[in-house]
């Protein structure tokens, strides 16, 4: 498909097409009051999902996260999602964004479903560039960084050597 043949077919537009209507039409999402011990508001993963869904389904758009990597130490969990954007109308239009992390701390089974929960809500605000009311980045002031042990910067390090070998980007399918 050309660039010329991407904007012809107003019909059965193509997915970037459809991907940059999402962007444009999208709400933004909202903070909701602190919970679970958190001491600050939070953009949860529902509030993202709802705000995205309505825009995906007017749009003829479907997305299927796969877990592409995944560590468990104890009761924390850490997961790299890739989440796969398809045209409903043509299958083989299709993007897949790469390497979201996410991750969960319960001491049960439920650590990998707060990981999968987290990675596919950030893939989603990022690739759509969905407003979230705050400046991300100005939120938390004066933080000093915590000691890190030696298990998560090994981690940390392969997982960017492993994202980099990859490219974080698949581009379009």
């Amino acid at each position: 498909m050309t660039n010329k043949d991407m904007y012809r077919n107003v019909d059965k537009p193509s997915l970037a097409v459809r991907m940059y209507n999402v962007m444009k039409n999208a709400k933004s999402v909202t903070k909701e009051t602190a919970r679970g011990g958190v001491p600050y508001k939070i953009v949860t993963h529902n509030e993202v999902n709802n705000t995205i869904k309505a825009e995906m389904i007017k749009q003829g758009i479907i997305a299927i996260p796969s877990v592409s990597n995944h560590t468990r130490e104890g009761n924390f969990t850490m997961v790299s999602i890739d989440m796969k954007f398809m045209n409903i109308d043509n299958p083989e239009d299709c993007y897949t964004a790469q390497g979201f992390v996410g991750y969960g701390v319960d001491p049960s089974d439920k650590g990998i479903g707060k990981a999968i929960s987290y990675a596919t809500k950030y893939a989603l605000l990022k690739t759509f560039m969905l407003e979230i009311g705050d400046d991300e980045e100005s939120e938390l002031h004066n933080l000093k960084p915590e000691p890190v042990s030696k298990f998560t910067q090994s981690s940390a390090r392969n997982n960017i050597i492993n994202q980099t070998k990859i490219g974080g980007f698949n581009g379009w399918c």
